[in-house]
């Protein structure tokens, strides 16, 4: 053939929508959103610490410590290992600090660790409980 040109091979190419389905895993992961943090308020003054909650639900948690007393106060939080696992600076009468934490169910304790408060007294526990799971709804 006189003048016949070769075409060029071109590779064939996929529509968006041949594209393998997702692992129905990876669909689950991606339509549960985390809820929001549960938030706990902690008051310390001389030689206490009061939560404003004793129970929260497992995942993010967010404690802010408010030092309602006189002398300097800071708050840590141990596991039930007795491993202190977060910790603030001190803190000034009247200041305000916040641990931003992923707690697993459990218990916890909040202590503080200035010298000697934690002898006198300066401590909490509280309980992380896994949330309640929703039965699932039955159609008719």
């Amino acid at each position: 053939m006189i003048g016949s040109r070769k075409r060029a091979e071109v590779p064939p190419t996929l529509p968006l929508f041949a594209l393998p389905p997702a692992p129905p895993a990876a669909l689950e992961r991606a339509a549960v959103r985390p809820g929001p943090p549960a938030y706990m308020l902690v008051f310390a003054r001389e030689y206490t610490l009061n939560p404003s909650r004793r129970v929260v639900p497992a995942g993010r948690v967010v404690i802010q410590v408010q030092n309602i007393g006189e002398d300097p106060h800071d708050l840590a939080v141990k596991n039930a290992a007795g491993r202190t696992i977060a910790k603030t600076p001190v803190i000034r009468s009247g200041r305000r600090a916040q641990l931003k934490l992923r707690l697993a169910a459990g218990r916890y304790t909040l202590w503080c660790r200035v010298p000697r408060h934690l002898e006198h007294g300066m401590s909490a526990t509280f309980v992380v409980k896994k949330p309640a799971t929703k039965p699932a709804r039955r159609r008719a």
